[in-house]
């Protein structure tokens, strides 16, 4: 078994620009801007704070000789969006439906026929008719 050196925690900003040759740094940048342009756009049409979340994910695995291999996944969380809720009523059967079941029925009847114009105007006293 090898001696153990006390170096310090190494730059992690650096060491994540190592990891699959700069892909995983760039993909967290371009998955940051994303996640910034979503949230911002729920927050604005919900005029409401709005969160979401980054994570980045590196599984280390190392073999006897000291050599490790690191792999990633980056997983970005979206703000869930605002979607409205319907009423609806419970039936006695145990389904759903729109209209209060509970309550009576109005009936209904014929609209009187719209009143034209002629027929709207009633002279005024006195007026004259020309």
């Amino acid at each position: 078994m090898s001696q153990k050196t006390q170096e310090g925690p190494r730059d992690f900003g650096r060491f994540l620009a190592l990891v699959a040759d700069g892909a995983a740094l760039s993909e967290c940048s371009t998955e940051l801007q994303r996640a910034v342009s979503l949230i911002r756009s729920e927050a604005e049409a919900r005029d409401e704070k709005v969160s979401g979340s980054i994570t980045v994910k590196l599984k280390i695995t190392i073999d006897p000789k000291g050599h490790a291999d690191v792999g990633y996944d980056i997983l970005v969380k979206e703000p869930k969006k605002t979607r409205p809720d319907t009423l609806f009523f419970v039936t006695k059967g145990d389904n759903l439906s729109d209209e209060m079941t509970k309550q009576p029925k109005l009936p209904v009847r014929e609209a009187p026929a719209p009143r034209t114009a002629d027929t709207d105007r009633e002279p005024r006293a006195g007026a004259r008719e020309v």
